[in-house]
C-alpha cells in the first residue's frame, strides 16, 4: 500500500503546472536619440497585473501561483533580457506555460535580414553589439515537448522625424 501511495503522489507532483512570464517595458532609453514610448512600462505593469490575478494554466492539470520576472527601464537591458528569458525558459517544467510580453522599440536595417530588439541600453548606430537581433530571441525559445510558450510582441517601430526602417 505505501508504494501505490507514492506512485499517486510522485504523479501528482509531475502533473504540476506553473505559469511563468517573462515581462518586458521600456518607455524610456539610454541613448537619447530614441524618444521614449508613451506606454510601455505601463503596459508591461498592466500585464503583469493581469497575469497574476487572471492567469491559470490551459493545459489541464493543477496550476501552482503564477511567476513573473518584470523588467522595464533602465533595469531591461540586452544583458538583462537575455538573462531572464534564458533563466525562466531553462528552469521550466514540461507541463510549465511560458509567458512573454515585450513592449519596447524595434528595428531593421538593410544590412541585416533580421531586425532588433532594443532594450534599454540600445544604440542607435551600433544596433549589432547593443540591440537584440531576433533570431537570437528565437534561439532563445528551446523546443519543448511538453508545455507552451506564448510571446506577446507591442513593438514599436515609428521613429519621428526619421527613417530608420528599411524593407527588403
Amino acid at each position: 500500500l505505501p508504494i501505490c501511495c507514492l506512485v499517486i503522489a510522485a504523479h501528482s507532483a509531475r502533473a504540476q503546472c506553473t505559469p511563468r512570464a517573462v515581462v518586458i517595458g521600456v518607455s524610456v532609453y539610454k541613448d537619447t536619440e530614441f524618444t521614449p514610448l508613451s506606454h510601455a512600462r505601463e503596459d508591461a505593469l498592466a500585464f503583469r497585473d493581469w497575469f497574476q490575478n487572471k492567469t491559470r494554466c490551459g493545459n489541464g492539470v493543477a496550476s501552482a501561483k503564477p511567476v513573473v520576472t518584470l523588467l522595464t527601464d533602465d533595469n531591461a537591458g540586452e544583458g538583462a533580457i537575455m538573462q531572464a528569458l534564458s533563466s525562466v525558459l531553462l528552469n521550466a517544467s514540461r507541463n510549465d506555460e511560458i509567458f512573454i510580453f515585450i513592449s519596447a522599440r524595434g528595428l531593421k536595417t538593410p544590412d541585416y535580414t533580421s531586425g532588433y530588439l532594443i532594450g534599454y541600453d540600445g544604440l542607435r548606430g551600433k544596433l549589432h553589439p547593443s540591440g537584440i537581433l531576433l533570431e537570437n530571441l528565437r534561439d532563445a525559445l528551446p523546443s519543448r515537448a511538453g508545455g507552451r510558450v506564448l510571446l506577446f510582441a507591442d513593438i514599436s517601430r515609428d521613429l519621428p522625424n526619421k527613417n530608420d526602417i528599411v524593407y527588403n
